[in-house]
C-alpha cells in the first residue's frame, strides 16, 4: 500500500508545492502577488474540490497517525484563522464549499483552514503591514505543504484506491 505514495497525483502535487514554495520566496520586487494568489488559489481548489471531497467520505479518515497528531497540536497552539486576523483585523470567512469540514468535525478542516488564512492574507495585507504579513504567510504555507505531504498523503496513500487517485489525478490535470 506504501506504493501510493508515488502515485503520480502526489508527485502533480509535490510539483505544485514546490512552485507555490518558489514563488513565496522571490524577492519581493519580481514577485506578482496577484499571480501568487491565482495559482495558489487553483491549486488549493483542486485539493479541496477533489481530494478533501474524496476523503471526507471516508469514515476512517480521523485515524491519522504519528505525524498527524504532532500536527494537530500544533494547529491547535497555532490556529491559522486566528493568526490571519490578529493580522489583517479582520475575521476570515469560511466559505460555504467547505462548511461540511467544520460542521462534521473533519480533520480536513486543518488544510482547509490554512487555506483560508494563506487567502485571507494575501488578500487583506497592504502597505508596511505586507512584509510583515508576507512573512507570516511563508510560513503557514510551509507548514501547510509539510502537513500534507507527511500527514495526508500517507491518508491518502491507506485510504483511497489506485483508481480513486487515477481519478482523481485526471480530474487534477484537467481542471489546469
Amino acid at each position: 500500500m506504501g506504493s501510493l505514495l508515488n502515485h503520480p497525483l502526489f508527485k502533480l502535487i509535490r510539483g505544485e508545492h514546490l512552485s507555490l514554495l518558489e514563488m513565496a520566496t522571490t524577492p519581493k520586487e519580481s514577485l506578482s502577488i496577484s499571480e501568487l494568489s491565482k495559482k495558489m488559489t487553483e491549486h488549493h481548489h483542486n485539493e479541496e474540490q477533489y481530494l478533501f471531497s474524496l476523503l471526507n467520505t471516508k469514515p476512517r479518515v480521523c485515524e491519522g497517525g504519528p505525524m498527524c497528531t504532532y500536527f494537530f497540536d500544533a494547529h491547535i497552539t497555532s490556529p491559522p484563522l486566528k493568526i490571519a486576523e490578529d493580522l489583517t483585523k479582520i475575521a476570515p470567512i469560511i466559505p460555504h464549499s467547505m462548511n461540511e469540514f467544520w460542521t462534521n468535525k473533519s480533520p480536513l478542516r486543518i488544510p482547509s483552514s490554512e487555506h483560508i488564512a494563506l487567502k485571507h492574507i494575501l488578500e487583506f495585507s497592504v502597505g508596511e503591514n505586507l512584509q510583515k504579513n508576507f512573512n507570516t504567510f511563508q510560513e503557514i504555507l510551509r507548514n501547510n505543504i509539510k502537513k500534507e505531504e507527511e500527514c495526508l498523503f500517507h491518508i491518502c496513500s491507506r485510504l483511497l484506491t489506485k483508481t480513486e487517485l487515477d481519478t482523481l489525478f485526471n480530474s487534477w490535470r484537467g481542471s489546469s
